[in-house]
């Protein structure tokens, strides 16, 4: 069974288009195909800006979590 992990920038109030954010004109690869954490600025990002959850988004994650846990 394949599973998919959801990327950090669906759930990110700064996301503005599916490529872009508030903090990065093109999000980088690495963070939004390959899941890298935007928890703190990264090398040559160009201001202070990271990921937070966007309203109603931490509940979304929550379930995604529980039925994770309880397939495995």
């Amino acid at each position: 069974m394949t599973q998919i992990q959801p990327v950090a920038c669906d759930s990110c109030i700064h996301r503005i288009t599916a490529t872009s954010c508030e903090a990065f004109d093109l999000i980088p690869t690495r963070i939004s195909t390959w899941g890298d954490p935007h928890n703190s600025p990264v090398k040559g990002q160009g201001n202070s800006i990271t990921w937070d959850f966007a309203p109603g988004t931490q509940q979304e994650f929550d379930l995604w979590k529980s039925v994770m846990e309880t397939s495995v």
